[in-house]
């Protein structure tokens, strides 16, 4: 087959078959070059988008691990924190209990004790000891164990002294001297629907003490004891309490 083209000026020239199939070639080759060059630049373009998701994949998970590491720390900084207001409480409430038990020692190093006093006569009935029970928490509830000791000790050197009677019951019985024996009278009558004190192990265990130790508190001759300086001299102060002899 030939094949007339005409150039501009109107002439024809005759294209042969062979031209004709070389200009086929050349026009598949660059429409296979165009092809593979598409291709190429797919494949770069999706390589590309890969790359930048890995890259975004990578940068999300640093993050998140970033905010767990983050997260970690502030909750044992905060777990830190409540461990040192613990110890800083319980330092504090271990000094609020110790404190008390200072005072008592302190007191305790400013009386003179004689080596050895006992109250082995000191006999007390049953109904004698629950008096005594009653009167030393209304005499002296808030008071520390020394306390407690002085005013048992007070109402045990009367028993002994020939100055007072001679049995507990009628010590404490004794008008205007114990207000906790007439504010117990009161209640016991109905004047008083309650009271500001009442016994409990606290005092049994104090009276026990001073029956199975003797004096430890107070001299013997020390029969006397108020909020303040009252009646006698030779005031020795324990806590809240002046006892003082005749």
């Amino acid at each position: 087959m030939i094949h007339v083209q005409h150039d501009k000026a109107g002439h024809g020239y005759v294209l042969t078959k062979a031209k004709v199939y070389v200009c086929k070639c050349i026009a598949e080759a660059i429409i296979a070059i165009g092809l593979i060059a598409s291709l190429v630049f797919l494949s770069i373009a999706r390589d590309n988008a890969m790359g930048r998701a890995d890259a975004m994949q990578a940068a999300a998970e640093e993050h998140k691990a970033n905010e767990e590491r983050l997260a970690n720390e502030l909750t044992a900084a905060i777990e830190q924190k409540t461990d040192i207001e613990n110890a800083l409480l319980e330092e504090k409430m271990q000094k609020a209990k110790l404190k008390p038990e200072i005072v008592e020692v302190e007191v305790i190093k400013e009386v003179e004790v004689p080596p050895l006093n006992d109250y082995s006569d000191i006999k007390m009935t049953e109904e004698e000891r629950d008096l005594l029970w009653w009167v030393t928490a209304l005499e002296a509830k808030e008071q520390p164990d020394v306390g407690q000791r002085g005013v048992i000790e007070v109402v045990f050197n009367r028993v002994q002294s020939p100055d007072w009677p001679n049995t507990v019951e009628e010590v404490l019985t004794q008008k205007g001297q114990f207000d906790g024996y007439d504010v117990l009278m009161e209640y016991r009558a109905g004047i008083r629907s309650k009271l500001y004190a009442y016994p409990d192990e606290k005092e049994a265990k104090n009276i026990d003490f001073v029956l199975e130790h003797g004096r430890t508190a107070l001299p013997a001759d020390y029969v006397f004891f108020a909020t303040y300086k009252a009646n006698g001299s030779g005031f020795l102060q324990i806590a809240d309490h002046y006892f003082a002899r005749r």
